[in-house]
């Protein structure tokens, strides 16, 4: 197995393509910074330039974060034509006559892809840091926080890349692994907005009525005349949606990355870094505009309805486990399969 891994990193160390794109992956955050760093400048016009702790934070996390979009479609593309070459090349077969079980091939493939995945996560959080830090924004990583929260994202990538591993690994063309990668890559932002928008369950929805009909009644209203229609909550797509929030880690583009729509306006009301995720009924337009209900609650009211807002280490926790255990099936299923592939 050791003889094996050498092997594998030696051919990920020789590989042009390899150093290119990690230089990319650690390239993409510098040009980040010093894009809106010359927009910056440009606006302000020589006039001095403040920045609060909020601000720097919200922009350190936005300059480091963007590894998480940009890493699993370049590992779609390039780890199945990585590996794909050892089909071409017969590398799997001398590998098994040479004594090597397919688990230790399997392992090994898994072991150094996941490894680069890594490697290719810390280059782009490194060199993140590093030009945030000389920029005009500063660079704030929460007491160390922002790094946990940013190794949770690695987690996910790295599982990611143990799928794409695995499909290369059990489909000899080339071509089909590639595109089923790469689709995988592409469905993440429908498949976030599904995860996010249909995240509340059934007690939440329970509570959520019973604070809303305390407000209404407050407001001199009959709550039974305005009596909430729940099945508006549970239509189709919360069946769908629902399931992929729960067992994936779909929504972690939408609850971890930060949107880049308001950049420019450098406030601390529109730059914040939280330290919650809220995840109730109206927590996306789409829901809002087939309740209809935010004109009875406000965000104070929302905070008393359980589980409407999660602190961000309980959010971490949840995707770290559902991480963990989507690797061990990727490598399970995968080796069950691999194992008795036809190689030769």
């Amino acid at each position: 197995m050791v003889e094996l891994l050498k092997f594998e990193f030696y051919r990920l160390y020789k590989s042009k393509l390899s150093w290119i794109i990690l230089g990319v992956m650690a390239l993409l955050p510098v040009l980040a910074v010093v894009a809106l760093s010359l927009i910056v400048l440009y606006v302000s016009r020589g006039q001095d330039f403040e920045i609060e702790a909020e601000q720097s934070r919200f922009l350190t996390w936005l300059f480091i974060s963007y590894f998480y979009k940009w890493v699993p479609m370049v590992l779609a593309l390039f780890i199945p034509l990585f590996v794909g070459r050892d089909y071409r090349d017969g590398f799997i077969r001398n590998k098994l006559t040479a004594g090597h079980t397919r688990m230790q091939i399997f392992g090994a493939a898994v072991i150094s892809k996941a490894t680069y995945a890594a490697a290719l996560c810390i280059a782009y959080i490194t060199t993140g840091l590093i030009a945030s830090f000389i920029s005009p924004f500063g660079a704030d990583i929460n007491g160390g926080e922002m790094l946990v929260r940013a190794f949770s994202l690695m987690l996910s990538v790295i599982a990611t890349s143990v799928l794409f591993t695995v499909l290369a690994l059990i489909i000899k063309n080339r071509a089909v692994p590639v595109i089923l990668s790469v689709l995988f890559v592409m469905s993440f932002g429908v498949a976030s907005t599904l995860a996010t928008t249909f995240a509340y369950d059934h007690a939440m929805i329970n509570d959520y009525e019973r604070i809303r009909d305390k407000k209404i009644d407050k407001m001199g209203y009959d709550p039974d005349e305005m009596e909430l229609d729940k099945d508006k909550f549970f239509n189709f797509g919360w069946y769908i949606g629902h399931p992929i929030f729960v067992m994936t880690n779909a929504g972690m583009q939408d609850e971890f990355i930060t949107g880049t729509t308001s950049i420019m306006i450098l406030n601390a009301e529109s730059l914040q870094y939280s330290d919650e995720i809220p995840r109730h009924p109206f927590n996306s337009l789409v829901t809002t505009l087939v309740t209809q209900e935010m004109n009875f609650l406000d965000e104070k009211d929302l905070k008393k309805v359980d589980g409407a807002y999660v602190s961000v280490g309980t959010v971490e926790l949840q995707y770290n486990i559902k991480s963990v255990l989507w690797t061990a099936v990727y490598f399970g299923a995968g080796y069950a399969l691999f194992r008795k592939k036809n190689v030769f």
